[in-house]
């Protein structure tokens, strides 16, 4: 009965993988990130000695946060991270296709267009110093830092951007 149960764990992140797959094969641009990471978790399983808490930290997982948690884990925990030197160093060495900021349907044009105007208003007491200036606090693209910082950002400040 558990080896059963075990082989239905790893059945269902094999079925996550292959929707993961056939999401990417329909849309190149897809990231399944979340979706590849509970896959690979569940399909890594081995030994029946996870089953007794295999449903709650798998309902744990990322996938299924709702928005409230994710908006959390965004706008708390992720800007704790970055101050962690270890943290910081995965997140250079990890295997961010780039330029990263292509891809976000607007969402890194708000953002950047939020910095600026923060930027306005908190450095430069209200005047406009010019777009070359202005550039400066935009998001680099090829930084893997910024794409972690922008998307904590928009978390931290989705009522204050339009995308």
């Amino acid at each position: 009965m558990e080896a059963a149960q075990l082989m239905d764990w790893v059945g269902l992140g094999n079925i996550l993988h292959t929707i993961s797959t056939a999401a990417k094969f329909r849309d190149n641009t897809a990231s399944c990130s979340i979706i590849d990471h509970l896959a690979s978790k569940l399909m890594a399983l081995t030994s029946t000695n996870c089953l007794p808490s295999i449903k709650k930290d798998t309902l744990d997982d990322m996938f299924f946060w709702d928005t409230r948690r994710r908006t959390m884990f965004y706008i708390h925990e992720i800007p704790k991270a970055l101050n962690d030197n270890d943290f910081v160093t995965r997140v250079k060495n990890h295997a961010w296709p780039l330029p990263w900021d292509s891809k976000h349907f607007g969402l890194v044009k708000a953002m950047n267009d939020y910095r600026e105007e923060v930027a306005v208003r908190d450095k430069h007491k209200g005047v406009n110093p010019g777009p070359e200036v202005l550039k400066q606090y935009h998001c680099n693209g090829q930084d893997p830092i910024h794409n972690v910082q922008c998307m904590s950002g928009a978390y931290t400040h989705q009522d204050k951007i339009e995308v």
